[in-house]
């Protein structure tokens, strides 16, 4: 998903269990993503473009999930997450 500044994400349930998110941000400021299980990921400085990637653990399938967003409101970001042994979609 993708957005800008700060927002709580739809609650999601994934059907596969997931190790990791990769992150990116563009914009002033800092990036955090607080889940509902507690897990936190920092992006530190989003003005030079960042890219990095929060560890998720593995968290079990089936569990609901809810992510919140906390970035300065003209901060941009995108935030992948995918699963164990998933595949990542490719861009052509």
């Amino acid at each position: 998903t993708h957005g800008k500044g700060s927002v709580t994400l739809p609650t999601f349930t994934p059907n596969t269990a997931f190790y990791n998110s990769v992150v990116s941000c563009s914009g002033p400021g800092s990036l955090e993503i607080i889940g509902s299980d507690g897990s936190t990921a920092t992006q530190e400085a989003c003005a030079i473009g960042a890219i990095g990637s929060g560890d998720g653990g593995e968290s079990k399938p089936g569990l609901p999930i809810s992510l919140v967003i906390k970035a300065d409101p003209g901060t941009t970001w995108e935030i992948v997450v995918y699963g164990v042994n998933v595949e990542l979609p490719q861009k052509p």
